[in-house]
C-alpha cells in the first residue's frame, strides 16, 4: 500500500483581542495621571515545534516515477551534463559514459570498446558488428571501401606485351613480372591473385615440336609456387611457302585464379617459366591482377 504523507497541523493564532472602548480601563503613568491612550495585549502564543523532516521512498510526477523505475517524459542535460552507467573498477568492472562529446563504453581493463564521437559522426568498434542492414554512406575496412556504389578493395595489376623466351627447361624469372606485397597488420591477409598470358613453345623457326611452356607464379620469399600451372604448346597452324609446307605454332591463351592467405612481413612474387620437354618457351604477353580483401582473424 502507497504511504501518504502530511504536514503537522499548525492551529491559527488569533490576533490581539479587540476591546470595545467603554470597557477599557484606563492606565496610568507615574505620577498617577491618565495615559492619553489605552494599552491592548495579545493572548498568550504557544510555543509551536516546527513539523518533522520526513524523506518519501519514491517520487511520482509527470515526467519520473521512481517506484516504477521509468522515465515518462523528456529530460534535457545542462551544457555540461554528463551520465556515467557503473564505474571503471580495473579487473573488475567497466563504465559507460554519456556527454555532449559522444558516447565512451570502457571495458574492466580500461580499453574502448566502442565509442561514438558527436563532433564529427566517427564509430570505433572493437568487437564485431553485426547487422541484417546497414545503411551508410561509406564504410571503411583497412584498404577496402564499401559505399552505395559497391565494394572497393586496394588493387594492383602488372601488364606486358613484350614477348619473353627461354630454353631453360626447369623454371626461369619472367622479367618484368615481379610485385611485392607488405602485410603489417599483425594478421595474416587474404589476397586475390589472377594471371593470364599468351603462350606457346616452338623451335627457331617458330616450328611446331610437341614441347609444352609451363608458367607460374613463385612467392620468392618462401620460395614455393602458389598456384597450378599454366600450361601449353601452342595452336598448331600449316604454312605453305611455295612448295614447302611447315607446322608452325601461335600463342595460345591461359589463365589461373588462386586465393594466397599472406603472413605479416614482406613478400615477393614474380612469374616464372619453362621449356617444358625442350624447345622454346615464349610468353608473348601478361596481365597480372592483384586484389588485397582483407585481414583474417584467427
Amino acid at each position: 500500500m502507497d504511504k501518504v504523507y502530511s504536514p503537522q497541523t499548525i492551529p491559527d493564532q488569533p490576533f490581539p483581542i479587540s476591546i470595545p472602548a467603554n470597557e477599557m480601563q484606563p492606565q496610568t503613568v507615574g505620577g498617577g495621571m491618565p495615559a492619553s491612550g489605552f494599552i491592548a495585549t495579545p493572548s498568550t502564543i504557544q510555543t509551536q515545534p516546527l513539523p518533522l523532516q520526513q524523506n518519501a521512498d519514491n517520487v511520482i510526477s509527470p515526467r519520473l516515477d521512481t517506484k516504477t523505475k521509468q522515465i515518462l517524459a523528456n529530460f534535457s542535460f545542462a551544457p555540461s551534463g554528463a551520465l556515467k552507467i557503473g564505474g571503471l573498477n580495473p579487473g573488475v568492472s567497466g563504465e559507460i559514459d554519456i556527454d555532449s562529446e559522444g558516447i565512451v563504453a570502457k571495458d574492466r581493463n580500461g580499453d574502448t570498446e566502442f565509442a561514438l564521437n558527436a563532433e564529427d559522426g566517427s564509430a570505433v568498434f572493437a568487437g564485431e558488428l553485426a547487422s541484417g542492414t546497414i545503411l551508410s554512406g561509406a564504410i571503411t575496412v583497412g584498404d577496402t571501401i564499401i559505399d552505395k556504389e559497391g565494394i572497393a578493395f586496394k588493387v594492383g595489376q602488372l601488364f606486358s606485351n613484350t614477348p619473353r623466351t627461354t630454353t631453360n627447361t626447369s623454371y626461369t624469372s619472367v622479367p618484368g613480372s615481379g610485385f611485392t606485397i607488405h602485410v603489417d597488420s599483425g594478421e595474416p591477409v587474404l589476397v586475390f591473385i589472377s594471371v593470364f598470358a599468351y603462350i606457346q613453345n616452338h623451335d627457331p623457326n617458330y616450328q611446331q615440336n610437341g614441347y609444352y611452356t609451363s608458367v607460374n607464379l613463385k612467392d620468392i620469399t618462401n620460395n614455393f609456387f602458389v598456384m597450378d600451372d599454366i600450361s601449353s604448346p601452342g595452336v598448331p597452324a600449316t604454312y605453305i611457302s611455295g612448295a614447302t609446307e611447315t607446322t608452325r605454332t601461335n600463342s595460345m591463351p591461359g589463365s589461373e585464379s588462386v586465393l594466397v592467405l599472406v603472413d605479416p612481413g614482406t613478400h615477393n612474387y614474380e612469374l616464372q617459366f619453362e621449356a617444358n620437354g625442350g624447345g622454346t618457351a615464349e610468353i608473348d604477353s601478361f596481365n597480372i591482377q592483384i586484389i588485397i580483401l582483407g585481414p583474417q582473424h584467427p
